[in-house]
C-alpha cells in the first residue's frame, strides 16, 4: 500500500500534467489564429478603393486626346517631363511643333487638340 504522502505527490504530479496539457492545448490553438478574415477584408477594401485611388493620382486629366498625347510623347521621353514641364502656352505650342519636325507622329486632324490638351492642363500660364 502507497502512503498518502505519496498519493499527495501523485495526486500533484497529475494535475501539474494535466495543467501542462490544457496548456499546451490552449498555446497550440492560440497559434492556429485565422488570418484569412482579415485578409479578406483588406483585399476587399484595396479593390473597392483602388479606382479612386487610381483617379487622384493620374496626372494626366481626361481628355479627348489625353491617350494620344502619353503615346506620342513616351516614345522618346518620360511622362514626367511633360507634368514638370513649366511651360507657358507659347512654349507649348513651339515645343509641340519642335516634337512633330523632329518626328512625333501626331496625326494633322489631331494637331489643335493635342496643342489645346497640352495648354489647357499642363501650360503655366493658364492654370
Amino acid at each position: 500500500m502507497i502512503p498518502a504522502e505519496n498519493n499527495r505527490l501523485v495526486a500533484s504530479r497529475d494535475l501539474a500534467r494535466g495543467c501542462a496539457i490544457r496548456m499546451r492545448h490552449r498555446e497550440s490553438t492560440l497559434k492556429t489564429v485565422d488570418t484569412r478574415k482579415p485578409l479578406l477584408t483588406a483585399i476587399v477594401a484595396a479593390a473597392f478603393l483602388m479606382p479612386f485611388v487610381g483617379r487622384s493620382q493620374n496626372p494626366f486629366p481626361e481628355g479627348q486626346v489625353r491617350d494620344t498625347v502619353v503615346l506620342v510623347c513616351s516614345q522618346c521621353h518620360p511622362l514626367t517631363r511633360i507634368i514638370e514641364g513649366d511651360l507657358t502656352a507659347a512654349e507649348w505650342e513651339f515645343t509641340l511643333y519642335d516634337m512633330i519636325a523632329r518626328g512625333a507622329a501626331v496625326h494633322a486632324e489631331d494637331l489643335d487638340l493635342v496643342r489645346q490638351y497640352l495648354i489647357d492642363n499642363f501650360a503655366i500660364d493658364t492654370r
